[in-house]
């Protein structure tokens, strides 16, 4: 069957198939595609790609040599001393043991100090849960301890240096402020400019103050908290020095959040509701329920005047719970181990710290070389 390219009307008595097939071949015909020798060209590119012998890795100098021995024989040392004798001769080990501490040891550099110390320091800083304090500062006669989170530490560093501070951003002012939350306050109080109101062009050159003042602290941070500047911390996890058991009605609960709420329920906790007339009287938890339910609305769509007062009820129930939580889980140093103790407030359930657990508290952290971080 011939058919004419030029005459449509053939097309509608052909099956799917033959119609198909003429399309593509009247369709490849028509139109060439560009890319042919560019597509061959990678295509030559890649064989010969496949075809080559893959680059020969470089060779390790005696220095790095050495130091990879002393990173091996350390590790060794603190995990498996039984693979000492195998892996190390008696010479060997006799050095290891003269290179104990591997911050004072000859592979370590000023540069691979600082490294290694914002490891340890941004490590033991997650594992602290940046609640207790972990660093004594050691600039001048300075002893305060932040907690250990990293930005503690870069705050209390930027107030031993007056260089490191924030400008105010906006265009005509030439205050400038010791910290990022005294520029928040004072872009609120003296040109009435808060973060979320901001532009894109505010905004940008607000982050980019905030971003240049941590970066200048973090160049510094060495100064005053030196790797050895560490101090340990009390416990390793906290909900696993607490006996989860209620000592009111002996509901077993793991997680700290779920257990100050507890507690709260416990003291009767109970705030009004922020609606006018409105006898309604729970937790701050209970109420986007509430709202939606009884009054057909949601936490959004509060006015200015109830969102404050929801706002207020939030931070009183929160601060009642820290407190309520602080003062039953006594912190415990290493004496204080045999003195545990339950306190009752008000007739509250509690939760008694666990005596058999505390052994198993940061014995890694306490026993490691002196000098480590």
């Amino acid at each position: 069957m011939v058919i004419d390219k030029k005459n449509p009307c053939w097309w509608p008595r052909l099956t799917s198939a033959k119609r198909k097939c003429a399309w593509v071949k009247v369709d490849s015909s028509k139109w060439k595609n560009p890319h042919d020798e560019d597509v061959d060209d990678v295509s030559r590119l890649f064989m010969s790609k496949r075809n080559e012998k893959p680059a020969k890795r470089p060779k390790i100098g005696a220095d790095e040599e050495e130091r990879f021995a002393d990173f091996v024989y350390d590790y060794l040392r603190q995990k498996k001393p039984e693979l000492l004798k195998t892996m190390f001769g008696e010479a060997g080990r006799q050095v290891g043991q003269i290179q104990d501490n591997p911050l004072s040891s000859t592979p370590w550099n000023d540069d691979l100090r600082k490294k290694y110390g914002h490891f340890r320091r941004v490590t033991l800083a997650k594992l602290g849960g940046g609640k207790n304090p972990m660093w004594t500062c050691t600039f001048d006669d300075c002893t305060h301890s932040p907690k250990g989170r990293d930005m503690n530490v870069q705050l209390h560093t930027a107030t031993h240096f007056s260089q490191i501070n924030c400008p105010c951003s906006v265009l005509g002012c030439e205050d400038v402020l010791s910290a990022p939350s005294p520029f928040r306050t004072h872009l609120i109080n003296r040109h009435k400019l808060p973060v979320e109101d901001m532009n894109s062009a505010e905004n940008a050159k607000y982050k980019k103050v905030v971003k240049d003042f941590f970066i200048m602290a973090d160049a510094v941070v060495y100064e005053c908290f030196p790797p050895e500047a560490f101090i340990g911390f009390d416990n390793k996890e906290r909900a696993k020095k607490v006996n989860p058991v209620c000592s009111e009605c002996g509901e077993a609960i793991d997680d700290q959040e779920v257990r100050r709420t507890h507690v709260a329920d416990h003291l009767d906790l109970e705030y009004k509701c922020v609606f006018e007339g409105c006898d309604y009287k729970s937790s701050p938890a209970n109420f986007a329920t509430h709202f939606y339910c009884i009054h057909n609305t949601t936490v959004r769509m509060l006015s200015e005047d109830q969102d404050k007062k929801y706002d207020d009820i939030k931070r009183e129930y929160s601060c009642a719970r820290v407190k309520v939580d602080s003062s039953k889980w006594k912190n415990l140093d290493d004496e204080d181990v045999d003195d545990i103790v339950s306190i009752d407030l008000s007739g509250a359930g509690g939760f008694d710290l666990r005596e058999d657990e505390l052994d198993s508290d940061t014995d890694e952290m306490r026993n490691l070389p002196p000098g480590m971080p």
